[in-house]
């Protein structure tokens, strides 16, 4: 735990402090649970390191479900073809 108003993460010229990813988690952990995310659900994440993936980290957490992580060359080219809840494929409206 840390206090509301101290810095947690920090990456380039970017800080956040604990409130503030929190608020952001809990924001995207209620849409992830709305999109069908929960326990028994894993999720690919294909992120560069930044703030965002750790906001995502948590909110996938948050939700219940697991984070699978991209690696190597052909992490993009897999993670295309995840589906998320809806079934449709990522990147289509």
């Amino acid at each position: 735990m840390c206090a509301p108003g101290a810095i947690a993460v920090e990456h380039e010229d970017e800080r956040l402090s604990c409130r503030e990813v929190n608020l952001r988690a809990n924001r995207l952990a209620h849409r992830l649970i709305h999109e069908g995310v929960g326990p028994d659900i894993p999720l690919g994440l294909c992120v560069p390191r930044s703030i965002d993936m750790v906001v995502s980290l948590i909110a996938i957490l948050k939700a219940g479900g697991a984070y699978l992580r991209g690696r190597g060359r052909r992490r993009a080219a897999r993670c295309w073809g995840c589906r998320p809840a809806s079934g449709r494929p990522r990147g289509t409206p």
